[in-house]
C-alpha cells in the first residue's frame, strides 16, 4: 500500500486497499487496547520495541508481578508474550484450584507459578547456557518456546517427559 497505514478500524485498511484494486495484503497486525505514541519515519524494530514495552507496563500494572516475584526483567522480543504467560498463570492457578475448597488468590497463583513453574525452567536454561545459542534473545522467550515444545512432546508420548531433556533438545 506504499507505507505504513495505521486504522482503528481493521475494515478501514480494507477498503484503502480495495479502492487501489489491491487483493491481498502481507501484513503483520497487533491489535492493542490503546495507542501508543509513535513518531514518524520509525523502523519496524523501533515500533515492535514500543509495542512489546506497552504490552509489559500493562501486565506489570494489571498484575502487580513485580511487586509479587520482585523480578522485573521478565522480557520478550515478540508482541503478544505478555497474554502467554498471564494465560500460564490462569492455567496453573486452574489446576491449584482443583483441590481446593477455597479458591486461591490471583497473587498466590502468580507467586506459585513463578516458584514452581518459570524458576526451574529458566534455571535449567541457564544451567544448560542454553541461551547462549539465541544471543537475540532473552530467557523469557526461551521459556515460551520450551513451554511449547514440551507441550507437543507430551502430547506425542505422555507427561514423563524430564524439563531438562527437553530443554537440552
Amino acid at each position: 500500500l506504499g507505507g505504513l497505514y495505521f486504522a482503528r478500524d481493521g475494515n478501514h485498511r480494507i477498503s484503502v486497499a480495495k479502492a487501489r484494486g489491491i487483493e491481498f495484503i502481507d501484513a503483520e497486525v497487533i491489535s492493542l487496547q490503546s495507542e501508543i505514541k509513535l513518531k514518524p519515519g520509525k523502523s519496524m524494530k523501533y515500533l515492535l520495541a514500543q509495542i512489546i514495552s506497552y504490552e509489559k507496563r500493562v501486565f506489570y500494572n494489571e498484575t502487580s508481578f513485580g511487586d509479587i516475584t520482585d523480578y522485573w526483567c521478565l522480557d520478550f522480543t515478540t508482541a503478544g508474550q505478555y497474554d502467554v504467560i498471564y494465560n500460564h498463570i490462569l492455567t496453573h492457578k486452574y489446576y491449584i484450584n482443583q483441590n481446593q475448597e477455597t479458591e486461591i488468590s490471583m497473587q498466590d497463583a502468580i507467586l506459585s507459578w513463578f516458584n514452581k513453574v518459570y524458576i526451574p525452567l529458566v534455571s535449567s536454561i541457564k544451567r544448560k547456557h542454553i541461551l547462549h545459542n539465541f544471543p537475540k534473545r532473552t530467557l523469557g522467550d526461551l521459556y515460551i518456546w520450551v513451554v511449547k515444545y514440551w507441550d507437543e512432546l507430551k502430547q506425542k508420548f505422555g507427561d514423563d517427559i524430564p524439563l531438562d531433556e527437553v530443554v537440552t533438545d
